[in-house]
């Protein structure tokens, strides 16, 4: 992630900044001063904090992490050993407060702080509280009157229970304190380094926990071949701890113990006796777990436990102890999610725009994430804190990290750099029709300065799509929706295009559209989702109803082309009317009115004498097709010299074909097919007839009147809200064929009438359905949704911009 980005992360929680970062300060000093109820204070806030926002923007949101999938597959062994855990009761607490406390507290921090500046803030706080741990455990080494020559001395153990978390904890901060020269440039932080390395050298010893000491040189070490340029530097290092560990008093390194029945003689011994025992026994069941829990083990093998030191009530490895808790399968999760997290924080090369902040933590957590995992050898610590500071420091430095938290690269998109902002059209397939012909007019008038439009199709690319890359826009087909049943391939591959893509809006359109776009966008955590609906509603369909409703509560912007199709997604959907927004569908004018009537006429094989009524639109059930036939065949024995223009194609081309020759109409009709001059055609029609059964708001019906053809619609939907009944054209009820025969003749029996008609209808249509209207209306939807990640405040909530 570059420094622009970590600046202009997602602002639409600016407002619950301040207490954010008091939280993240509380868990920070739960973590350094060993306080389990100030730590869940700290994530109890942070998790309230989330809420708050959730609630305020009306949007969940989850941010996708490469430690998601191994995170959940721990989770899912460690639910399967409660079948054969020896403790059911026991394993289910340790499996809320030791794993679901982790992977919370992981994603609140990831959600929670998006900005460089906070982060830093926490380091910086999180050394400051380190320090103290640092003094205190010198003070408890001193005042319990500690010796750094007997042979079991005093183990210092600061504000930790036990020495094993005080040395745990040394050496996870520790790259923090030993990598500060990389952060703050200067001499300062060089001597803070070098006396920060003094004291960290005598804290790890004085705790006597020999594989702390070893970590704490393996991380010295990698610091130092990270960091120094000058290679000889290590040589140095490595022969001045070499010194240092040839001057510890060799019995120091032995940790004898006390006789027992047992005849335990070392803990060296100890651990090899633990070390045959536990092997023995993942031997024996290698996929049956004795349950989740550190204390599991004594549960299980009590006899094992009673017959040697007190102290060998676990594996003494974190490896081993799952291996028995969870079975080989559990081992095989955790070194999953261990080895993922390596290569997540591994060293890159730097890139340009990256901070010195964010090479110094991504260097520090990486160095920590080793000795985090070398220090569970020789011991089980990823419980309580040493856990929990291992996730903090995974958490903190996740969205600062390259390529890491994938949904924030997807949130802040090129929105803050000035770049067009990607823009997802997402369509079930893209045929030749009015909601597809809607988004061809969007694309070719959208602002390319401000935005870059792309277009997928669930299905094939279609005609329409074709037509779109001819305006240099990338159309992605992802050819699925093959059968009626629910494809959740589509989704998963719609979502890996979103990532991929860097969408920061899905604007979707129609039923599939919206159902597979919202559910794929929501997934891939996408910051601006938008849909569109056409149509109203014919029947009522509870399952599409309840969908409808679930995934509006996640859309941010629901646009209606009518106040028709508006009023059925408040009643059937029950959509929240602060989101639902009228923006009416737009149309070309400029490409209508100006065709060459007579030479189209002479082109279709009409005389000038014959009066052509006409149709654009799909040859399906909703268009009513068949009334219009029916219609012309009245109007022909009223009439003479009537004739027929069917534009568009469709599923009941072949059925209107046989009513046609039923009729004795094939004489009377042209059927064009699917043409895209549909301007020219309208040049060519004497009277617009639009029978549909249902409808939104026909694109069509603008076209005719803005070409100056006397419009005949059916009074469905929208369509009364353009076409005004005896002003702009004549309404009529639909499936009545003798209606649409008596408003033809009305308009052809007067012509001064219709002529006004015709103006009205014009100017209508330049008022309402304009293409600067349109998409002034449509890209203050956008902007007002850019706007929080831009820093700025939203304005949701208040008056929009583009309600009317």
């Amino acid at each position: 992630m570059t420094a622009q980005a970590t600046s202009c992360l997602p602002e639409h929680s600016m407002s619950f900044r301040v207490p954010r970062v008091l939280f993240g300060l509380i868990l920070v000093l739960g973590l350094g001063a060993n306080m389990t109820f100030v730590r869940d204070m700290g994530i109890c806030g942070l998790l309230l904090m989330y809420i708050i926002e959730a609630v305020r923007e009306r949007r969940f949101f989850f941010v996708r992490t490469p430690l998601g999938v191994p995170l959940l597959l721990f989770f899912l062994t460690a639910v399967l050993s409660l079948f054969t855990a020896m403790d059911v009761p026991y394993s289910l607490v340790e499996i809320r407060s030791e794993l679901l406390r982790n992977a919370l507290m992981y994603y609140l921090l990831i959600m929670s702080f998006r900005h460089e500046k906070d982060v830093a803030l926490l380091v910086s706080f999180l050394l400051l509280t380190s320090v103290l741990t640092l003094g205190y455990g010198l003070y408890d080494f001193q005042r319990n009157h500690g010796s750094l020559t007997s042979v079991m001395p005093y183990r210092a153990k600061s504000f930790f229970r036990d020495f094993q978390y005080y040395g745990t904890f040394l050496i996870q901060v520790g790259p923090l304190f030993l990598l500060l020269p990389k952060w703050l440039k200067g001499r300062r932080p060089m001597v803070f380094a070098g006396i920060s390395l003094i004291i960290l050298c005598f804290s790890v010893y004085i705790t006597h926990a020999r594989w702390v000491w070893i970590v704490f040189f393996i991380e010295l070490v990698l610091c130092v071949l990270l960091v120094m340029k000058k290679k000889y530097a290590l040589i140095v290092a490595v022969l001045a701890l070499a010194l240092f560990a040839v001057a510890i008093p060799k019995q120091v390194w032995k940790h004898e113990l006390p006789p027992n029945p047992g005849q335990v003689k070392s803990s060296t011994h100890a651990r090899l006796i633990l070390l045959d025992f536990s092997v023995g026994q993942i031997l024996k069941s290698p996929f049956l777990g004795i349950g989740y829990g550190r204390l599991s083990f004594k549960k299980a093998f009590p006899d094992f436990v009673a017959g040697h030191v007190h102290t060998m009530w676990h594996a003494h490895s974190l490896y081993l102890n799952v291996a028995l808790q969870m079975g080989l399968q559990g081992l095989a999760a955790l070194l999953f999610l261990l080895i993922r997290a390596l290569w997540t924080w591994r060293p890159k090369k730097p890139s340009e725009s990256e901070t010195s902040f964010q090479s110094y933590l991504g260097i520090a957590v990486f160095i920590m994430i080793i000795g985090f995992l070398l220090r569970n050898i020789a011991d089980d610590l990823f419980v309580d804190v040493p856990a929990n500071l291992f996730w903090f420091l995974l958490g903190i430095s996740c969205p600062l990290i390259t390529g890491c938290c994938r949904p924030y690269r997807n949130r802040i998109s090129e929105t803050c750099d000035g770049s067009p902002v990607p823009v997802l059209y997402v369509f079930a397939a893209l045929p030749v029709g009015g909601a597809e012909m809607l988004l061809y007019n969007q694309i070719e008038a959208l602002d390319r300065s401000r935005f870059r439009p792309m277009v997928c199709s669930l299905r094939d690319k279609g005609p329409m799509g074709k037509k779109i890359e001819e305006l240099g826009v990338p159309v992605f087909a992802l050819q699925g929706l093959k059968s009626n049943r629910f494809e959740f391939q589509v989704i998963l591959r719609l979502k890996q295009l979103l990532i991929r893509e860097k969408v920061s809006i899905v604007h979707t359109h129609l039923l599939d559209g919206g159902r597979y776009g919202r559910i794929a966008a929501l997934w891939a955590g996408s910051p601006c989702i938008v849909s569109t609906f056409h149509n109203v509603y014919t029947r009522r369909r509870m399952r599409i109803h309840l969908i409808n409703r679930f995934l509006g509560k996640f859309t941010h912007r629901i646009i209606a082309v009518s106040e028709a199709v508006k009023r059925d997604l408040l009643r059937y959907d029950g959509l929240e009317p602060d989101k639902v927004l009228v923006i009416p569908n737009m149309i070309d004018l400029d490409a209508f009115g100006r065709g060459d009537r007579e030479r189209v006429r002479r082109e279709l094989g009409f005389t000038p004498r014959e009066l052509v009524l006409g149709c654009v639109a799909r040859l399906e059930e909703q268009k009513g097709h068949v009334y219009l036939l029916e219609a012309a065949n009245l109007l022909r024995r009223q009439r003479a010299g009537i004739r027929l223009l069917l534009v568009g194609d469709g599923r009941l081309r072949s059925s209107i074909e046989h009513k046609a020759k039923e009729l004795g109409l094939l004489d009377v009709v042209v059927f064009t097919g699917t043409s895209n001059r549909v301007a020219e055609l309208m040049s060519a029609m004497d009277v617009f007839v639009l029978p549909s059964l249902w409808e939104g708001l026909g694109l069509v019906l603008g076209e005719a009147m803005a070409s100056g053809v006397p419009v005949v619609s059916t009074e469905v939907g929208g369509t009364s809200e353009i076409v005004l009944d005896g002003e702009t054209g004549l309404l009529i009820p639909p499936g009545d064929p003798e209606a649409i025969r008596k408003a033809v003749i009305r308009i052809l029996d007067d012509r001064e009438a219709t002529r006004t008609m015709t103006e009205q209808a014009r100017h209508r249509v330049v008022r309402l359905m304009s293409k600067q209207r349109h998409m002034a209306l449509l890209e203050a939807v956008y902007e007002e949704l850019l706007r929080p990640l831009r820093g700025v405040e939203s304005t949701e909530g208040k008056a929009s911009p583009v309600k009317q």
